[in-house]
């Protein structure tokens, strides 16, 4: 019910007006904050509601009750951000977007909120008022702290925070507020009523004295007297007792002891739920009395309120007692008829849980001692509870159970040290863990202690992070768990069994003990194999074992099994995980990369829809690792993969993410040509490692380093690196890793030409027999080095074509060289014959032919035998512009679709799906999309164009021609005959734009970016597409948009803010919403000093958005207009002189006309007509817009 807590409560009929606090409501609009500080019942929140209520014709008015579920940060920021966004509905959607993602301080929180409001505020010119009741409940909280502080010290001049508390508040800046005068305060002493306020409740001078010189004027103690003040015929004295501390209860007992007896029974039963709406009450009232009719809860809340019994409504259907005659209720409840509080908690209970609203259920459940069900309602409230900040609530329900209790049921113990895990606290975790093992193992409560045992041994050393070291507290613990779960008792339970074996393996395998972890993975993986229901990880952890061992392949195999078993309803945690291990066992086995790219999206929504934010830092770096892995590399999406994955473990860190961290930002330095970023990364990354205690970590930091050396030209250090590596991983048995470096190495011995064949041979006779043929695709480069060392020495010919020839890659030059070198054995130039047909055909097809007349009739034999297995080459090359007005280039003729040889628009636009689908299509789907009316009659229509289309490209000929296949089922162009379309060049030169310019190379990535301008300045708009084409446009636009804030930054990066300015205007004109052409370009404005047109440019985008697509700007976007706001306020400074701006500063600390004329000696029409003059210059209506428009001018901060 957490909307409720977002409006105003209603004055009530026992509303008691008091002019003297009200009045102050008047000053709020001067001030950024007013604190009201004081005891419960002295008013407090009606003073509140009576400021909103004042002001709710020239503020918009926002008003947040707190409770104590709101101590912490992501509870208090979603609550402040729901209390704006019902104000004014455009906000709040920053803030939103930031708790979605997880993983935010304070300060994060604090800055889109923040800016939000100032645009806002500032563009409508309107202000906005906050309330806060009740800030108790957070204000002992030290990050909610720290987000008020931030909130208050950054408050823009339009908005105003109000601040109620039991008690004072004093956090930065208060005090500097108090000193400058800008901080309105109402404290328990202004809170007192007076006499002249307590006339109006008992209609006589002496009688309202006394009343409140008894009560002191404690509002609530005088209201509640006046309802007794006529049953002591107006005797205050005899009325009220002695003793101060028990004024509140004697005057309670007194009201509610006047009431009728079944009255006094619902005011028990209605004070159980902090807020009450009629479903609840009609619950409640119905639980011990006959079954309640319908409507009665409604009609007991209207009688209750009608006798002023501090019942408020907050809205037409919920209502709230005030907190603390609701406190009196509970406290004489619990002492009157416990049972029946029992009873209604209890019940209250399972209408909460219904509801899902867990956490509340396990509060009342407690509440009532009712514990027989409290093990059911920890585990489900824990499960609910999104963010880790929020696991306090737990830990103060169940530390109220009492221990007996606990000893009874000791799984408590277990999910009070999972809540205190989540939130932080390890090694108070371990120590209710262990009281956990020794009370189930007191009862002979087997499955618990066995549970307790397998999790003290997750959390030791951080063995639950999956990395490598000793390991050896956590092999104690399971080893425990698994005599345990051996026991008669736990025969017909092999859950426990499962999963002690499945621990005690992985324990093993981080220990790099893989026979010994094998072998209990494999007793773990029969009995997983045989459940029904496939809820662990045993799979996974078993594929991750093989690739630890380097046998990546069958890694894929267990990771891919427990894929398929995970989508029967194992839940969106367990597939991501399947899904990443996947990812790294294809980007070790460099086989199917678009595959990879795919899967570690997959993977990261797996886990964001799991809720699992501890996940998604290693996500993160799954997406940057295919990022690099890209042909070219996408280094920039690399880096921004590993700031996302940053920014999540300072919130939730884990060593081991964080070191993958590290190597991803490295690799990206590396690939960049960034030497001195690389060195310095790696240094870090092997610190990290280092205090990790992780051996491999180490070993993979020294195969990188040597990568580094290598690609900045030191040799003999990354020879000596690379020997380093591949002895540590031959100790950590890690195959994969270790014939990597063996091959990096060998490359650096060829270079260096001191090379022991001996070696070569034993490296190729293990890439074969151990089935890592694969290694060689991981190190192209190396390979290709290896490779043509053996062919040009004749060495392991045959073995090195199996196993080097297919993973060349790019580096085939070499290997050409061999094929054309007549000095070699003809068994050489035939293998690199061979290889190279089958990694580069076409490319080398001139070679081939030139070969077929080599003296070596062998060799010619063999060229000649390929050329006749490549496409024949007779048709002239079909060239295909598709992006605006289809244009054919075929051999040396050009025409466009507007030629006369198109009998038929259909061929023109049956052409364009071909191309645009990489010149393969199904029947069904060319029928889709061009006659998507009569699809499943088109088949005449098909043939009719397909015809059409063969006689356009080629008017002479008869039949199919030799452009475009079919075969009744798809349409094909011919690979041999159809070269690169304009979009899958723009595509490719994008890519190499962005690369270049990662490199620093500019040159380069200008004409490259040129080039996709060039290729795609034509791009139609969507509208103008047919339905199937529009995807493809939209992509289009989208890479175009990508080249033009590309290019902008190259020439931003050399200083041509003009060049830089034309992109960006270019980006927006492809796409006038697209958020970051648009932080681009206010960003130059401010550059520029341009704040004018960049504040017209942000009214635009964002009257545009809302038109179109009903969204709000970002936070980015808020961000940058901001700045643009409080730089436009800066031409004030020339406008107003020092007078007008010391006039300005005492305004802005809340000063009236008198008090400013006052405090400068001067006339109060000066002041006036000053103040006239001020807002002439500045074209503004009202003292607050001056004093918003000059806040950064005024020496103090506002």
């Amino acid at each position: 019910m957490i909307e409720t807590k977002v409006l105003v409560p209603s004055m009530g009929s026992s509303f008691v007006a008091r002019p003297r606090l009200e009045a102050l409501g008047e000053r709020l609009l001067d001030v950024p904050l007013a604190l009201v500080t004081g005891g419960g019942g002295f008013g407090k929140s009606t003073v509140l509601c009576a400021w909103g209520q004042r002001l709710r014709k020239r503020a918009h008015i926002a008003w947040l009750s707190l409770d104590p579920q709101d101590a912490s940060l992501t509870a208090l920021v979603e609550a402040v951000a729901l209390a704006l966004r019902r104000a004014v509905p455009d906000l709040g959607e920053s803030v939103k977007q930031l708790l979605e993602t997880g993983g935010a301080g304070p300060d994060a929180f604090v800055a889109p909120l923040i800016n939000e409001l100032y645009a806002f505020t500032e563009d409508r010119n309107e202000e906005i008022a906050l309330f806060l009741d009740d800030v108790q409940f957070v204000a002992s909280d030290e990050v909610c702290l720290a987000f008020l502080s931030g909130f208050v010290r950054a408050i823009p001049p339009r908005v105003h925070l109000v601040l109620a508390s039991r008690r004072e508040l004093a956090f930065s800046p208060v005090a500097k507020l108090r000193a400058s005068g800008r901080l309105l305060e109402v404290d328990e002493g202004d809170l007192r009523f007076r006499d002249d306020e307590a006339v109006a409740l008992v209609d006589d001078v002496e009688a309202a004295h006394a009343l409140v010189e008894r009560t002191e004027g404690w509002a609530m103690a005088v209201q509640l007297t006046a309802e007794l003040v006529p049953s002591h015929e107006n005797d205050v004295k005899n009325a009220l007792p002695e003793s101060r501390e028990a004024l509140f209860e004697f005057l309670a007992e007194e009201v509610v002891a006047h009431q009728p007896a079944s009255l006094r029974r619902d005011l028990y039963a209605l004070a159980i739920p902090p807020i009450i709406d009629e479903p609840t009450a009609n619950e409640l009232l119905a639980q011990i009395d006959p079954p309640a009719k319908r409507g009665i809860g409604a009609t007991t809340l209207e009688t209750i309120a009608a006798r002023g019994l501090y019942l408020a409504r907050i809205d037409r259907e919920t209502w709230r007692f005030h907190q603390i005659f609701r406190e009196f209720l509970l406290t004489r409840f619990h002492r009157e008829d416990p049972e029946r509080e029992r009873s209604l908690r209890k019940r209250y209970a399972t209408m909460l849980r219904r509801q899902g609203r867990k956490l509340e259920a396990l509060g009342q459940l407690i509440d009532a001692g009712e514990y027989l069900e409290i093990v059911e309602y920890a585990q489900e409230a824990l499960i609910t509870i999104r963010f880790s900040d929020r696991y306090r609530q737990v830990l103060y329900l169940l530390a109220q159970v009492p221990e007996a209790i606990k000893r009874e049921r000791p799984m408590l113990y277990r999910l009070y040290a999972m809540a205190l895990q989540r939130s932080g606290a390890a090694f108070e975790a371990d120590e209710q863990l262990k009281i956990c093992f020794d009370a189930a193992m007191a009862i002979e409560d087997y499955a618990t202690a066995c549970k307790a045992q397998l999790e003290l041994g997750m959390y030791a050393d951080h063995f639950r992070f999956q990395g490598h070291g000793d390991f050896s507290r956590s092999l104690e613990h399971f080893a425990i768990a698994l005599e345990i779960a051996q026991r008669p008792e736990l025969a017909g339970r092999p859950l426990y069994r499962k999963l002690a074996y499945w621990l005690t393996g992985m324990a093993h395998a981080a220990r790099f003990e893989y026979d010994e972890a094998l072998r209990h993975l494999t007793v773990a993986e029969g009995l997983e194999r045989r459940s029904e229901r496939h809820s662990n990880l045993i799979l996974v952890d078993v594929a991750l074992v093989h690739g630890w061992r380097g046998d990546w392949r069958r890694a894929l195999e267990y990771a891919e099994l427990a894929e398929e078993l995970f989508r029967t309803g194992a839940g969106s945690l367990h597939l991501g995980h399947a899904l990443a291990v996947q990812v790294r066992a294809h980007l070790f086995l460099r086989e199917d990369l678009s595959r990879a790219g795919q899967l570690s999206q997959a993977a990261f929504d797996a886990f964001r829809t799991a809720q699992q934010d501890e996940e998604l830092a290693g996500a993160h770096c799954l997406i940057g690792m295919c990022a690099l892995a890209q042909t070219p590399p996408d280094i920039e999406a690399a880096l921004a993969a590993a700031a996302d994955a940053q920014r999540r473990l300072d919130a939730l860190p884990n060593p081991v993410v964080r070191f993958d961290v590290l190597m991803l930002r490295a690799e990206a330095a590396i690939v960049a040509g960034r030497d001195e970023d690389a060195r310095r990364i790696l240094a870090e990354a092997d610190v990290a490692a280092t205090a990790n205690g992780d051996r491999l970590q180490r070993a993979v930091c020294a195969l990188t380093r040597g990568i580094a050396d290598l690609a900045a030209g030191r040799e003999a250090e990354a020879r000596s690196r690379f020997e380093q590596a591949r002895r540590a991983f031959r100790e950590l048995q890690d195959r994969f890793r270790e014939l990597v470096a063996e091959l990096a190495f060998a490359a650096c011995c060829i270079r260096g030409e001191d090379v022991e064949p001996r070696g070569i041979e034993t490296l190729l006779a293990r890439l074969e027999s151990e089935h890592l043929s694969y290694v060689a695709a991981t190190t192209p480069r190396s390979t290709a080095h290896l490779l043509a060392w053996c062919l040009e020495r004749g060495f392991e010919v045959g073995r090195a074509e199996r196993i080097l020839g297919p993973h060349v890659g790019g580096h085939a030059e070499a290997i050409a060289e061999m094929a054309a070198d007549e000095g070699i054995t003809p068994e050489s130039r035939i293998a690199a014959i061979r290889i190279l047909a089958r990694v580069a055909p076409l490319v080398q097809r001139p070679l081939f032919a030139r070969l077929t007349r080599d003296r070596d009739r062998v060799v010619a034999g063999v060229a000649e035998a390929v050329v006749g297995m490549l496409p024949a080459s007779g048709a002239p090359p079909l060239s295909v512009a598709v992006a605006g007005t289809l244009r054919v280039e075929l051999g040396g003729e050009r025409f466009d679709e507007r030629d006369g040889r198109w009998t038929r628009k259909k061929a023109v636009e049956l052409l364009r799906l071909l191309v645009i689908g990489g010149g393969t299509v199904a029947k069904s789907a060319a029928m889709e999309a061009l006659w998507p009316e009569t699809a499943g009659n088109a088949e005449t229509s098909l043939r009719v164009t397909l015809h059409a289309l063969r006689r356009a490209l080629q008017p002479e000929g008869d039949g199919p021609g030799d452009y475009v296949e079919y075969d009744g089922s798809v349409l094909r162009l011919r690979r041999d005959t159809f070269a690169p379309s304009d979009v899958a060049l723009a595509e490719h030169a994008l890519k190499r734009g962005q690369y270049y310019a990662a490199r620093g190379e500019q040159e380069a990535a200008r004409a490259e970016l040129e080039r996709v301008a060039a290729l795609l300045e034509d791009a139609p708009g969507e509208d103008g597409a047919p339905e199937w084409m529009r995807p493809h446009v939209r992509r289009w636009r989208e890479w175009l948009g990508e080249a033009l804030r590309a290019r902008s930054a190259l020439e931003r990066k050399a200083g041509d803010r003009d060049a830089a300015m034309a992109a960006i205007e270019a980006a927006l004109a492809v796409d006038p919403l697209d958020e970051e052409s648009l932080c681009i370009a206010l960003d130059l404005f401010l550059e520029r000093n341009e704040t004018e047109r960049g504040r017209n440019l942000f009214l635009a985008y964002k009257q545009r958005l809302a038109h179109e697509l009903s969204l709000t700007p970002g936070a980015d976007v808020l961000e940058r207009y901001s700045k643009i706001l409080v730089r436009r306020a800066g031409p004030a400074r020339g406008m107003l002189t020092s007078r007008e701006l010391e006039i300005l500063r005492l305004v802005a600390r809340g000063k009236a006309n008198k008090e400013i004329a006052g405090a400068l000696g001067i006339g109060l029409g000066t002041v006036g007509s000053s103040l006239t003059k001020i807002m002439r210059k500045l074209k503004v209506e009202s003292r607050a817009a001056a004093v918003a428009m000059t806040a950064g001018l005024l020496d103090d901060e506002r």
